[in-house]
């Protein structure tokens, strides 16, 4: 074992080539030998043989071995256990001439230690390796507290995953696993892992182009993914990695099991969607029809007494004309109920008849309504029904607070996606949109059904509100 130090002394006279007390040694080499003598950081040099010429005290305090008993013997010699890696280390500094850093671990009176070790070539005048330098950082305690970490990680009742620059997924927790039926080892560095979780080429494809665009904020976003089993699984991910940034990840995430949620959700939307149908059909075929036969017996009654009571006549016909006004209400207040009846028609029916009746006065906008259609629309009623809503609030915004003079509504589909946008041509305005109500809730709708909102604007240029899906019978829901 190592024998403690003897407690420095005063030394009587200076000795030959040492700088005065209290005053920096004047040659870098003694410079760089008092640097090396209390460094906190094992350095050693080995001769090419492997064997040991020179050790800072700092060896002697971690492995507890005299530095004299030290050189001149090989790791063979006082690591046998550990001595393959550190040899291997050493065949890789002479392999390519340059510094090397690895991992590396031994025995010690005080237990196993973790070491990240800097090797590097010394060269002689010639120019050719005559040794090998190394320097050891103690990490034990860094790397306890790394595999801590990574255990709480492990077992965290949310998922987290991880990706390096090249998009492969780097960390997956057993929530994740346990939650897709995918495990680590069938996931971590898979290239196609993504494929995997998100079979659906194109969702994929928009679904990692907006997690790039976005990886500097933080957002939260409900994507499904495909389970191994076949069945698909909402999960809401958070952006952490954008407030914490972890070096060597590129984008890292937890995330929340929410299917239970989206279809409940779903279950409580489709079903305020069919009672507003119900009332929506009660209004149009009950009071409605009502409304017709009173307004057509009013008609009536006013025309037998037009000769006889004039006044009567008067007052029957003013009821008549209100009863129409009553009806032309009850129509209105049913087609908002239930905007778009059939979604592969209705939609483009709903947009022309809301721009149409749209009252904006005398003074108003013109408004245009136009249709660009390569496929037929595939989306649900619910979808359409969403985007119904948000073009009709975007209209109302433009029409009220724009100062515009032309709006156009445009609903575009092809066979990959289906888009309504509302352009006006007002004052616009600088940087980004509000957090108004009707923002929140083009948003609310746009999440619901798995689109994306966007609002462009620029002073003096007007606004664009464009809102996009997926044409197809059932949509995603990714959420903001």
């Amino acid at each position: 074992m190592r024998k403690p130090r003897e407690p420095a002394t005063e030394p009587s006279a200076t000795p030959s080539g040492a700088a005065p007390a209290g005053e920096v040694p004047a040659t870098p080499a003694a410079l760089v030998a008092a640097f090396v003598e209390h460094s906190p950081v094992a350095c050693f040099v080995k001769d090419l043989d492997g064997r040991y010429r020179f050790l800072n005290p700092r060896c002697g305090e971690i492995y507890g071995i005299e530095i004299g008993d030290w050189l001149g013997r090989s790791d063979e010699e006082l690591f046998p256990a550990a001595a393959a890696q550190f040899r291997a280390s050493d065949r890789e500094v002479l392999e390519r001439g340059r510094v090397t850093i690895s991992e590396q671990h031994a025995d010690t009176p005080t237990g196993t230690r973790h070491f990240l070790t800097h090797k590097f070539p010394v060269r002689d005048a010639a120019g050719r390796i005559a040794a090998i330098a190394g320097a050891a950082i103690d990490v034990t305690e860094l790397r306890t507290a790394d595999a801590r970490l990574r255990s709480v990680v492990e077992r965290m009742p949310v998922l987290m995953d991880a990706f390096d620059a090249d998009g492969r997924i780097v960390v997956w927790n057993e929530e994740c696993a346990r939650v897709t039926g995918y495990s680590a080892a069938e996931i971590l560095g898979h290239p196609d892992a993504m494929a995997l979780l998100y079979p659906d080429p194109a969702y994929r494809a928009a679904m990692l182009s907006e997690a790039l665009e976005l990886r500097h904020q933080q957002y939260s976003r409900v994507y499904e993914l495909t389970a191994k089993d076949g069945t698909p699984r909402a999960i809401e991910w958070f952006n952490v990695g954008a407030r914490l940034p972890v070096p060597g990840w590129l984008e890292w995430s937890i995330g929340i099991d929410v299917t239970e949620r989206v279809r409940l959700e779903a279950a409580l939307h489709e079903a305020t969607v069919r009672e507003q149908r119900r009332l929506g059909h009660d209004l149009h075929d009950g009071l409605g029809q009502e409304l017709t036969g009173l307004a057509l017996l009013a008609q009536s009654l006013a025309r037998r007494h037009a000769d006889a009571d004039p006044a009567l006549a008067a007052d029957l016909a003013e009821l008549a004309a209100l009863a129409a006004r009553a009806i032309a209400t009850c129509r209105s207040v049913a087609q908002g109920l239930a905007p778009v009846e059939e979604p592969r028609l209705g939609l483009a029916q709903a947009l022309r008849r809301l721009t149409s009746g749209f009252a904006v006065g005398a003074e108003g906008p013109r408004i245009d309504f136009s249709v660009q259609q390569s496929a037929p629309l595939q989306i649900p009623l619910e979808a359409s029904n969403h985007l119904y809503r948000i073009a009709q609030e975007a209209l109302t915004n433009a029409a009220r607070h724009a100062g515009a003079t032309r709006i156009r509504v445009e609903l575009a589909a092809d066979a990959n996606r289906v888009a309504v946008t509302v352009r006006d041509d007002g004052r616009g305005f600088r940087g980004e949109p509000g957090d108004g109500m009707g923002l929140r809730t083009m948003r609310t709708r746009a999440d619901a059904i798995g689109a994306r909102l966007t609002v462009q604007a620029a002073p003096g240029s007007g606004t664009l509100v464009t809102c996009e899906c997926a044409n197809r019978p059932s949509s995603p829901r990714p959420r903001g």
